[in-house]
C-alpha cells in the first residue's frame, strides 16, 4: 500500500507542476502561482517596446 501512496504523491506533484507552473491565473493578477507579480511600469519613458495589436 505504501508504494501506491508514493506513486499517487508523485503523480499529483507532476499534475500540479504541469497545470500550475506556467499558466496565468486571474486570482493572482495574471501571474503564475510560484512567480512574483511583476512591478508595473508607471513612467512612460521606461517603456521600451509596447506591442499592442
Amino acid at each position: 500500500m505504501r508504494r501506491s501512496a508514493d506513486w499517487l504523491g508523485h503523480a499529483l506533484g507532476e499534475y500540479e507542476h504541469f497545470y500550475n507552473e506556467h499558466r496565468a491565473h486571474q486570482a493572482l493578477d495574471q501571474a503564475a502561482p510560484r512567480r512574483a507579480v511583476p512591478i508595473p511600469i508607471a513612467e512612460p519613458a521606461r517603456i521600451i517596446d509596447l506591442n499592442i495589436r
